[in-house]
């Protein structure tokens, strides 16, 4: 549990680093990522077909934003991008 804890705060911390915009930063939500084999790819574009800019382990904790009906952009590792809002859990382990 104090692992998942510091994972949130460094994720947070991270997204307000990488120079997220205050209004922009109050809209994201801590989500685990659930719901898959392995891992999902960080993409650059919400799309699926889109370069992959890194791979999120199962469980590992990202910070969201809703962005359309399919994608949610995401930060995690002070990177950026794009994944599939049906990985994404609320429900933080």
């Amino acid at each position: 549990m104090k692992t998942i804890k510091r994972a949130i705060a460094l994720a947070m911390c991270l997204c307000l680093l990488a120079g997220a915009c205050g209004a922009l930063a109050e809209t994201f939500y801590a989500r685990q990522i659930d719901w898959c084999n392995e891992y999902v790819n960080l993409r650059e574009k919400p799309d699926s077909k889109s370069r992959s800019l890194e791979q999120v382990w199962i469980g590992e904790v990202v910070m969201a934003a809703p962005y359309n009906d399919t994608f949610s952009y995401c930060c995690y590792n002070g990177k950026f991008g794009y994944i599939r809002s049906e990985y994404l859990n609320s429900n933080i382990q």
